[in-house]
């Protein structure tokens, strides 16, 4: 093997290195791919919640009738919050304030509540790792109806089982 075969395997060592580096940089760097994906996953859930949540209660307390309707969520410790400002009922829900990521994300903006029917001002707080049903449900009164929105106990605990 002479020098020059030496050094033509040698800079082609270094070029697969510095690829192979680059390919995990792209990937797994604080902007790559894996980690967008990931961020990206962490901060739709709450406004998909928030925009389920809305429709619920504005298909619910327009419905004929009684209603009911339910969601699992996926463990987050996500807060829900229903509140009025003026004459109009917003609903918001928050993510968690822990972040362990470093992306920007633009703020959840609350949405308004459009309903028939009564709806009472609550914070409802999820827990940590627990799969949770939230239940929106419309109850007929002798004054109209009431739109109730609960987490029943009834929870699935993610991860390992410490009985």
């Amino acid at each position: 093997m002479n020098m020059s075969e030496l050094t033509k395997d040698f800079i082609k060592f270094v070029m697969e290195v510095i690829l192979i580096l680059i390919v995990l940089l792209v990937l797994f760097s604080e902007q790559g791919i894996a980690s967008n994906t990931f961020n990206y996953l962490t901060f739709v859930e709450p406004i998909l919640l928030q925009n389920w949540l809305s429709s619920a209660i504005t298909i619910g307390s327009s419905a004929p009738g009684e209603f009911i309707t339910s969601t699992k969520t996926t463990g987050q410790p996500f807060t829900i919050k229903i509140f009025k400002e003026g004459e109009i009922m917003y609903i918001l829900v928050e993510p968690p304030q822990e972040f362990y990521i470093k992306s920007k994300f633009a703020t959840i903006d609350k949405t308004p509540l459009v309903s028939d029917c009564v709806i009472s001002e609550q914070t409802i707080k999820l827990k940590k790792n627990l799969i949770q049903s939230i239940v929106v449900q419309k109850i007929l009164t002798n004054d109209g109806c009431t739109m109730n929105i609960s987490v029943p106990s009834e929870t699935v605990i993610i991860g390992p089982y410490r009985g």
